[in-house]
């Protein structure tokens, strides 16, 4: 069987590393003879030969060392027993005779599937853990490798240096265990490549703002790594395994990976430095290596080392190349030591100059020059990133000549001796130099200033815009809502401002599902199939097509007019295809092939309009000749003329069941034929203004009517009683089209201004809500729109020349889940942001599938009317719930519904409850004084917090750190010691509602009536007051990337967003519910949910809950 690469880097960051080629641990004389032997033995185990010729060898061991051999001779079977097994086929019957114990494929509890790396020190498999039902990564140390003392100190010292690190960005070890002669690590599973295979395989250089998103996020790994006392020493690319949002899907955006820090390996303990390492040993990866430790100087290793690895890290994603790289390793070594990295902005220009100073403050050779902390260069980080001036700056030439003469002692002391004048001339440059850095500083930081200024003058425009593109939009602007997006996309190179308000709004002029593109000219007119599959339109530039509507690829374009083609329509069976023209001629067409298969010709002007009777025996066709011609479709000859005191027709229509034959005409008048006689039918009612369009309903009783008047007519045609249904007066120019959907409850329009409308016919005509929905469909006029047969989806026509596909189904705005019963307590999405869970009055808890939008489980987890408040982990498997009434707190496993521990140590009514990101802290509130913080998942109280008033709300930070409470003043915890960090009072108003803004800086705080205010979370100094007009807030949410906060309002159905940076008010959107009660963002941004009480009449004791999601939409395929 072959052997896995040893070159493998997917695996590197656990324990994958060879040691140092320069220089590898050196064995005692006995270590070298086990080492020699169990080599042969594995390779022996490897070609399934033989391993008799060893016996005479072994047979010289003392008692020890055959024992220590045998022990390592089973991991060996073991190992080989893993891999032929896997690699076996169901049948093979191969074996050794006298090689291989019967050895099962499991270690521990944990199944080994395959081998996923191999390197100098151990093995790693693909395992799962049935246990916690997940994936896990398992590590055994190669036989070889244990032989060496320091070779199994290494592999325990990873355990224990990986496993004192609890962070979202470094793989976390699950357990560390024996087997009987084999020790493991089991860890997290990264189904994802390392930084160096992507780097590989994605060779261009990486954005400077990912590039700096990404080292800001290890920066802060690694800042807690260092805070246990772990420093990693091998900071590398390979060491960076990052995990796809997406599972199974590779992307070239670094953000759509979330980076974990790996392969503790080589890390070094603080309280055990003096162990494992020795002087004048260079440790780690060669590219990677800082000076002391290519110098092997492991007194100076520390912090600073892991901070140069960053640096390295950043050089290469901005350039594609590791720093200093030399022709051999030794030459590497030195060029690491003395030499400056080539500079940035000479390899890659438009690299930022913050970027460039950021990577060579990290790439300093002397660590005090450094970043003085990984927490630092993260800070540093998120300054260039928000758009501030950074600490570091870029190095004037003083320094670097400075650096130089430090650098080349010796040459710098032969110039001063070789020549005074030039030792004088030198010391005036240096005094010179010396002066204009200074003046280079002074001018960089007034640079600094006047960036910072600007800005913020670009970040109040922003604002400024997007409030008015929303406008826009309320009015159905669609062009000038776009006029004012597009000022603020990015050029390459330059900072994205842009929010979620933002890509709503943009979404919301994309929200067509498709765009069909073809057509030369203005579409007048489109038409589904019978059966949905197919889209045929007519257009002004003299042809007809035929499109797959699931695709939008045109099947055929038919050309045999001499003229604009105005109209299409498909007989019932979808076979036939007939088109008007401008040429007087009605064409018929094979919708299977595309060809011609008949003209009729016997109109005198244009035609405008055709219809098929519903059997398919007839074709109707009307235009500027004034009359309704009917034709015989098995003789193709015409059959009839109806030119009753016609005007110019615009429009024909069979009904459904084929008694009625209707026309609307340019005189304003609907008329009608009963087609058993052809008889004429009195008019209905005439409009002001010319008809463009008329249908019917498809159970025939209904017909609708518009045209120039702005109106939209429904008459109610049953027992053959002509009556004027209604008239709806909301559109505010021509209606060119109307259309009944298929199930009869709707009525879509399109208008002259390119404005589509939706209307629910199953209500009266004056309700507030006949009207369903309105946007903005083309850039100037509509001319047709068609529903699909299942009446789920929309297609629209224009004078752009497109047609495009709508989902009909959900409304274009905010987009409501299924009617439920209980009003809506509390929401919260699971970190995937696929499921919403939603907790309502009576003690139901609901899971929703966002994509489907249908409630996936349901869970009872308490019985009174009160308040529910329930908290959710990350991975939405668990919960923590209770009740304003109740007395007990309960923690509850979702998948199979078992209370794991219940809480009633504390005193009054719940007010609120949190779950730290990383799971480990409950955090408690009641209107008693005080808050309780248990620990995760046994429940075990660890802190309880008191105050001087009641609790009414808490938030956990985003880093599982701090705490911040509301009572009758503001204050921030400590989760880890249970302390006070401050406490602030605001106008003696109490702080109804706190939340953490995700960098974990501010905080977002309503202090009562119309005020929000945004604090420093360091001391709780007010740094700006927002307020809102429309009243008291209900709810607070920050969007993950901390620019958006969505804030509810108590007595109002809507939600304000508002710019944090500026603190402007950008756009409110409307939720239908008589009370607000929680609003949330999805993790990844691209939702915002919000519940409470529907605005309808309450049919239940537990009243009628509503939940409603905004979520981002992707631009409209091509």
């Amino acid at each position: 069987m072959p052997r896995a690469s040893c070159g493998s880097e997917r695996y590197r960051n656990f324990g994958m590393n060879s040691p140092n080629p320069m220089n590898p641990p050196a064995p005692s004389p006995d270590d070298q003879q086990l080492y020699t032997l169990i080599r042969e033995f594995d390779e022996a185990v490897s070609r399934r030969s033989s391993t008799a010729s060893l016996d005479e060898s072994c047979a010289q061991l003392s008692a020890a060392q055959a024992a220590e051999l045998d022990r390592l001779r089973q991991c060996v079977e073991l190992l080989e027993d893993v891999r032929r097994q896997r690699d076996s086929k169901p049948g093979d019957t191969t074996s050794t005779s006298g090689t291989f114990t019967d050895v099962p494929r499991r270690i521990g509890r944990f199944t080994l599937y395959d081998e996923v790396g191999r390197g100098g020190c151990g093995v790693v498999f693909r395992g799962f853990d049935p246990q916690l039902d997940r994936e896990v990564a398992i590590k055994i140390p190669r036989p070889e490798a244990l032989v060496a003392d320091e070779m199994r100190e290494r592999f325990l010292r990873e355990a224990r240096a990986a496993g004192a690190i609890d962070h979202p960005n470094v793989v976390a070890i699950h357990e560390v265990g024996e087997d009987g002669p084999v020790c493991y690590i089991a860890a997290a599973y990264i189904n994802g490549p390392s930084l160096s295979e992507w780097l590989r395989r994605h060779p261009q250089p990486v954005d400077p703002r990912q590039a700096v998103a990404l080292v800001s996020i290890l920066a802060d790994a690694l800042d807690q790594a260092h805070a246990r006392g772990v420093v990693h020493r091998d900071v590398k690319p390979g060491n960076v395994l990052l995990q796809p949002h997406s599972p199974g899907e590779e992307s070239s955006d670094l953000s759509d990976y979330v980076a974990k820090l790996t392969d503790f390996g080589l890390a070094k303990l603080h309280e055990s430095s003096s162990g494992a390492t020795r002087t004048g040993v260079v440790i780690g990866t060669i590219d990677y290596m800082a000076p002391e430790q290519a110098q092997g100087q492991s007194s100076n290793i520390g912090p600073a080392t892991d901070v140069y690895g960053l640096g390295a890290i950043l050089y290469e994603l901005l350039t594609g190349r590791p720093p200093l790289r030399g022709e051999t390793d030794v030459d590497t070594l030195r060029r690491i030591v003395t030499d400056d990295p080539p500079s940035l902005r000479f390899s890659r220009r438009g690299i930022p100059r913050d970027v460039e100073a950021i990577c060579l403050k990290c790439l300093e050779k002397r660590p005090e020059l450094r970043y003085p902390s990984a927490a630092a260069l993260a800070d540093d980080c998120r300054r260039f990133l928000s758009g501030q001036a950074t600490l570091a700056r870029p190095i004037g030439p003083a320094r670097k000549l400075l650096r130089w003469s430090r650098r080349r002692p010796a040459i710098a002391a032969l110039l001063l001796v070789s020549t005074s004048s030039l030792i004088a001339l030198t010391a005036g440059s240096l005094v010179y130099n010396a002066r204009l850095a200074d003046a280079l500083t002074t001018a960089e930081v007034e640079r600094a200033r006047a960036e910072s200024e600007s800005h913020t003058s670009r970040l109040l425009l922003y604002s400024a815009d997007v409030r008015l593109a929303y406008d826009a939009w309320r009015s159905l602007n669609r062009a000038r809502t776009l006029e004012l997006l597009k000022r603020h996309i990015p050029a390459p190179g330059q900072q994205d401002q842009r929010e979620f308000a933002w890509h709503w709004l943009w979404g919301q002029c994309h929200a067509e599902l498709r765009q069909f593109t073809g057509h030369g000219d203005e579409v007048f007119q489109i038409a589904f199939s019978p059966d949905g599959t197919a889209l045929a339109s007519a257009s002004k530039d003299g042809t007809a097509r035929i499109w797959d509507a699931a695709t939008g690829q045109q099947r055929h374009v038919l050309r045999g007019h001499e003229d604009e083609v105005t109209c299409v329509a498909f007989s019932p069976d979808g076979s036939l295809l007939a088109t008007g023209s401008e040429d007087r001629q009605v064409i018929l067409w094979n919708v299977a092939g595309g060809e011609r298969i008949a003209a009729l010709a016997d109109h005198q002007d244009h035609v405008l309009a055709v219809a098929f009777s519903p059997d398919g025996k007839h074709l109707a066709s009307g235009g500027r000749d004034r009359c309704v011609r009917l034709w015989d479709l098995q003789s193709r000859r015409e059959e009839r003329v109806l030119d009753d005191a016609l005007d110019v027709v615009r429009s024909v229509r069979f009904s459904p069941d084929g008694k009625l034959l209707a026309a609307c005409d340019e005189g304003g008048s609907v008329h009608r034929w009963n087609t058993e006689r052809w008889q004429p039918l009195p008019p209905l009612a005439k409009a002001n203004g010319h008809l463009f369009a008329i249908d019917f309903s498809p159970d025939s009783q209904r017909l609708v009517a518009a045209g120039q008047d702005y109106r939209l007519y429904c008459w109610d045609l049953e027992h053959d009683r002509v009556a004027t249904y209604s008239s709806l007066e909301s559109h505010d120019n021509w209606i060119r089209d109307a259309r009944i959907s298929s199930d009869g409850t709707k009525a879509a329009t399109c208008n002259h201004y390119g404005l589509v409308r939706l209307w629910d016919l199953t209500k009266p005509a004056t309700a507030d809500d006949a009207l369903v929905a309105a946007f903005p469909a083309h850039g100037s006029r509509a001319w047709s729109i068609a529903w699909s047969p299942d009446s789920q989806r929309l297609a629209t026509a224009g004078a752009d020349g497109t047609i495009r596909l709508w989902d009909a189904a959900r409304h274009f705005e905010a987009s409501p889940l299924e009617r439920v019963d209980g009003w809506v307590w509390n929401i919260a999405y699971t970190q995937d942001s696929q499921t919403l869970a939603t907790a309502h009055r009576g003690g139901e808890v609901r899971l929703w599938n966002m994509k489907s939008r249908k409630s996936v489980a349901s869970h009872d987890l308490a019985s009174d009317w009160s308040r529910f408040i329930v908290a959710m982990d990350g991975a939405g498997k668990r919960m923590a719930c209770g009740t304003s009434a109740g007395d007990v707190v309960r923690y509850v496993d979702l998948e199979t519904d078992e209370v794991l521990f219940e809480f009633a140590d504390y005193a009054g009514k719940l007010a609120a409850l949190d779950i730290s990101s990383d799971g480990r802290r409950l955090a408690i509130a009641s209107d008693s004084t005080a808050a309780t913080i248990l620990e995760l998942p046994s429940g075990h109280p660890i802190h309880r917090l008191v105050h001087t008033s009641p609790v009414t709300s808490l938030d956990i930070s985003s880093d599982g750190k701090k705490l911040v409470t509301g009572s009758r003043e503001l204050r921030v915890w400590d989760l880890e010691t249970g302390t006070s960090e401050w406490g602030r009072r605001y106008k003696e108003v109490n702080p109804f509602g706190a939340v953490f803004a995700p960098d974990r800086r501010t905080i977002a705080v309503w202090i009562g009536g119309e005020t929000v205010a945004i604090v420093d979370a360091s001391n709780g100094d007010l740094l700006e007051a927002m307020f809102n007009r429309r009243g008291n807030a209900s709810a607070l949410a920050f969007s993950p990337d901390g620019r958006t906060l969505a804030m509810s309002l108590a007595r109002d159905s809507a939600i304000v967003l508002w710019d944090v940076r500026t603190h402007q008010e950008l756009c409110h959107f409307d939720t239908g519910m008589a009370h607000t009660m929680a609003i949330a963002f999805s993790p990844d941004g691209r939702r915002l949910a919000a519940a409470g009480q529907h605005a309808e009449p309450q049919k239940s004791s537990a009243g009628t809950g509503r939940v409603v999601e905004w979520s981002l939409r992707e631009p409209p395929a091509k």
